[in-house]
C-alpha cells in the first residue's frame, strides 16, 4: 500500500493498489471538492461532474470486462489443473488446484477490488452532483428565479 497526503486535510492516506489503478484511470482533478460560491460555479461544477460521472460508467463497465476475464480465467486454470490430477482423488485435486492457480485467484481478487472501489467512487461523484444541484436549485430560489 502506498501512503499519500490528502490535499484537503494534509493526512497520511493509504492507497491499496486497487484503488491507486482507479484513480490513475480517471485522473480526478485536484479541486474537485473546493467549496463553489457562486451559481455559476456550481454550474460548472454540475457539469464537470457529469462527464466525469460518464467517464467513470465506461471504467465501471471495463472493470466488469476484466473481472469476468479474470474468472474465466480462473475457472479454465482449476479445471485444468484438477483434470490433470483426477487419479488422486476429487479432494486432493482440488486442493492442487487450488495451489496451482494462486495467481489467477489474486487476479480475481484484484479485479473485484478495483471494480468495488469504482463503484464507491461513481456513488460518491452522483452523490456530489445531486448535492450541488440541490445547492444550486436552493440558491435560486432564494434569489427569487425558482419554486421556493
Amino acid at each position: 500500500m502506498t501512503e499519500i497526503a490528502d490535499p484537503r486535510t494534509g493526512e497520511m492516506v493509504e492507497v491499496t493498489p486497487a484503488q491507486g489503478e482507479v484513480l490513475a484511470m480517471l485522473a480526478l482533478p485536484a479541486d474537485l471538492y473546493g467549496a463553489p460560491v457562486t451559481a455559476e460555479v456550481i454550474d460548472g461544477a454540475v457539469l464537470e461532474l457529469d462527464v466525469l460521472l460518464n467517464q467513470v460508467a465506461r471504467v465501471v463497465a471495463q472493470l466488469y470486462e476484466e473481472r469476468q476475464t479474470a474468472e474465466d480465467t480462473l475457472t479454465l486454470a482449476v479445471a485444468t489443473a484438477m483434470s490433470e490430477h483426477e487419479a488422486l482423488g476429487a479432494q486432493l485435486a482440488r486442493q492442487r488446484a487450488n495451489l496451482a492457480t494462486a495467481d489467477e485467484r489474486a487476479a480475481v481478487s484484484l479485479a473485484k477490488s478495483k471494480l468495488r472501489y469504482a463503484e464507491e467512487l461513481q456513488k460518491s461523484l452522483q452523490n456530489r452532483s445531486f448535492g450541488l444541484m440541490n445547492i444550486g436549485k436552493r440558491m435560486q430560489s432564494q434569489m427569487g428565479f425558482g419554486p421556493r
